[in-house]
């Protein structure tokens, strides 16, 4: 049943390999840890930069820092990008989970506030291979009855992304950006995502000092979806889709027809 729907309904091929989006702040008023800032209030990013960069030099596509990385230019690429990386600031809403959200630079954007909802993404066409939310609690949201876990991580997987790499807690900016950094040369590499997050963590704990070590760093990201490797550049997966589909009829006639 799973392959017939995904057969119905193939991955749109995108123009872009990644985009990448790392707005600024800087007002200093966030959240900060002994090991520094957190991600979940607008206090500077000094590692998210790096983070995206990094992704952009493995996979090309376009980068949006500073005063770029708008909501008006998310909403314009998103749906043209393989994968979607937001390095930034997220705030949950327990009460109104449609109302969490991501935020992005206002200063350059005349058309919208800044503040991406899970409600509008929702709306939005979201076609991508994978989409990674290094930001706090982005896995994290009201567990509705029928539904499960409503949070951001559930609005893109919604929108068509069809793997997410979320946040189940407040993310520290210095360890997600190392691990986020070494789950992209994994994947560039051809390693299966959840395979490529392990790997990243185990190298980040290689490292850690006894307070990092604690899993509160590195145990919140988390990925769901399709956990394949990322498909080659145009690879026709919903032909191929079709093709297993149709193999299987044919296979199950010929056992029908001996019998």
């Amino acid at each position: 049943a799973a392959l017939w729907l995904f057969a119905l309904h193939p991955v749109a091929e995108s123009s872009d390999p990644y985009a990448g989006f790392a707005p600024p702040f800087t007002d200093g008023s966030g959240a900060t840890g002994p090991s520094g800032p957190f991600r979940g209030a607008p206090s500077p990013l000094p590692f998210a930069l790096p983070e995206v960069e990094r992704a952009h030099d493995l996979f090309a596509g376009r980068l949006f820092t500073g005063s770029t990385a708008t909501e008006s230019h998310f909403r314009q690429y998103a749906a043209h990008s393989r994968i979607l990386h937001l390095a930034t600031h997220a705030f949950a809403d327990d009460r109104q989970p449609l109302y969490s959200g991501l935020l992005f630079s206002p200063e350059a954007d005349t058309t919208f506030d800044g503040s991406l909802y899970a409600y509008e993404i929702y709306h939005l066409d979201l076609p991508a291979e994978l989409a990674v939310m290094s930001a706090c609690n982005t896995g994290y949201g009201e567990l509705a009855e029928g539904e499960g876990v409503v949070s951001l991580g559930r609005a893109f997987s919604y929108a068509g992304c069809r793997s997410v790499v979320m946040s189940l807690w407040l993310a520290n900016d210095a360890a997600t950006a190392t691990i986020v950094s070494d789950f992209y040369g994994y994947l560039a590499g051809g390693m299966p995502k959840d395979e490529a997050l392990r790997q990243a963590k185990l190298n980040y704990l290689s490292t850690a000092d006894g307070l990092t070590a604690h899993p509160y760093f590195w145990g919140a990201l988390v990925a769901v979806g399709d956990m394949r490797p990322l498909p080659a550049r145009g690879a026709p997966w919903g032909w191929m889709a079709l093709g297993a589909l149709g193999l299987g009829a044919l296979a199950f006639w010929r056992f029908v027809k001996k019998a």
